[in-house]
């Protein structure tokens, strides 16, 4: 299995991406919800660089959120994005949360329809680690 580079950054508008992002992730549009606070966690392919996991959260006084006022804000990921990296780069995202002090992660979904297949398996993997649903 190859190992993918994650990271932590500012975020930026520079990456080539492995999938196409939906508007709400284009970094123009997070500022337009908020000028200040994002920060943009990603994998890199390790042999090709593109960008293959990718979440965006907004940090403000210990909550991280994945939306401030779009209808929604999620980890997009490759269609091809082997499973493990996935569940590990949740992990590495919460490490890296909770080295910030943040105590609180929303992550706002969209709707099913959107990407079925990885949406259910985002569920899935987000109540194993002991996030629940709220409406």
């Amino acid at each position: 299995m190859e190992d993918f580079i994650f990271n932590a950054a500012a975020v930026g508008d520079t990456n080539t991406f492995d999938f196409e992002p939906t508007l709400f992730h284009f970094p123009s549009q997070l500022r337009i919800q908020r000028a200040q606070g994002w920060m943009w966690y990603y994998a890199l392919h390790p042999k090709n660089k593109r960008v293959v996991v990718s979440l965006y959260l907004n940090i403000n006084e210990g909550v991280a959120r994945s939306s401030v006022q779009s209808p929604f804000g999620t980890i997009e990921c490759s269609n091809d994005l082997p499973l493990e990296t996935l569940y590990n780069f949740l992990a590495f995202v919460e490490t890296r949360l909770r080295s910030l002090g943040v105590r609180e992660l929303i992550i706002k979904n969209p709707p099913f329809h959107y990407n079925e297949e990885k949406g259910a398996l985002l569920q899935v993997y987000l109540f194993n680690l002991g996030y629940t649903v709220t409406c």
